[in-house]
């Protein structure tokens, strides 16, 4: 079994892995770009000429205000799994209005089986990235989904590095988690086995049977963990308090995906760590579904998060307080 486990791990790889990379530069458009694999759409708001900027990870791309001005506020947006570019535009265009310049992360189920060197050298590159961008005093981190993996990686390359990169640490004002999963070996065999391969080999019930197989396979024999292990990432984001700054927590009682006790006692474990922890909950909306299902209640949740955190556009939207 020991020889069958590399060989069904590059079988795997191969079947997955993009067919080319390559480094997006900040081009004159604001323009929401992903892997070689996906089909860039532009978002047609012409902005002036463009700033220098640090060399941007391949994996990541960088959307400018829509006045195309300097700002000290950055937004990092890490997507839930194999996230289409036009719905992560909404939530792009929401700061973009309001004089943040966003960095959204792309993030597949590469990544996420890649469980060693790939995500790893993500958040080396994000880090660094965000480190050598230091005009930006302002960061605010919204996640979704499984992104919180990710930001997992993100918090141990920090907590391993806190001499060299503690600035990025210290400028990292807020943060948003909107249907966020902490999952444990067990869910993800769950989640995993049924649906990448209906989303990554849509047209073929050959390749889907064979990845199924490939994926319990893998996934039963996760390095380290029993199937009711947290996934080393995820029990990070739960326990460290590296980061401080507050949170807010979006999602329904009704979503099928994430486990809303896993949630609480995520929110609990923060707010025992210090933390300031909002919960927006509504009765009834879809997983990563919530802005389109109460836009006007999730934006003005993240207004006024983001108020409080004093991010400057926000600020004018802030409704006066009446007077009697």
């Amino acid at each position: 079994m020991k020889r069958i486990g590399p060989t069904l791990w590059n079988l795997g790889a191969w079947l997955i892995t993009p067919s080319s990379s390559c480094k997006y530069p900040v081009t004159k458009y604001a323009t929401a770009v992903y892997p070689a694999n996906f089909k860039s759409r532009c978002m047609h708001r012409k902005v002036e000429e463009p700033e220098e900027i640090e060399p941007l990870p391949k994996y990541a791309q960088l959307l400018k205000n829509v006045d195309g001005t300097k700002t000290d506020q950055l937004v990092v947006i890490f997507p839930w799994l194999e996230a289409k570019k036009q719905h992560v535009n909404e939530y792009a265009h929401f700061y973009l209005n309001h004089n943040c310049d966003v960095l959204v992360v792309a993030f597949s189920w590469y990544n996420v089986l890649n469980a060693g060197a790939g995500p790893k050298a993500m958040a080396k590159d994000l880090v660094t990235f965000l480190d050598e961008s230091s005009r930006y005093d302002r960061i605010f981190i919204h996640g979704f989904s499984v992104g919180l993996y990710l930001w997992g990686e993100v918090l141990d390359f920090l907590d391993q590095n806190q001499n060299k990169y503690g600035s990025v640490r210290d400028r990292i004002m807020g943060q948003a988690w909107d249907s966020m999963l902490i999952m444990d070996v067990e869910g993800l065999q769950r989640m995993g086995v049924k649906e990448f391969p209906e989303k990554g080999f849509p047209q073929s019930a050959l390749l889907q049977k064979l990845f199924q197989k490939y994926l319990q396979i893998y996934l039963s024999n996760y390095p380290g963990c029993s199937s009711h292990d947290y996934i080393p990432s995820f029990k990070l984001v739960r326990d460290s308090d590296l980061v401080k700054s507050p949170a807010l927590v979006l999602g329904s009682r009704d979503d099928q995906i994430w486990c809303l006790d896993t949630v609480e006692d995520t929110v609990n474990c923060w707010r025992s760590h210090g933390l300031e922890v909002e919960v927006k909950l509504w009765e009834s909306s879809p997983h990563v579904g919530h802005l389109q299902c109460h836009k006007e209640e999730y934006e003005d949740a993240l207004k006024h998060h983001l108020q409080r955190l004093k991010f400057h556009d926000f600020l004018s939207d802030a409704k006066p307080d009446s007077k009697k």
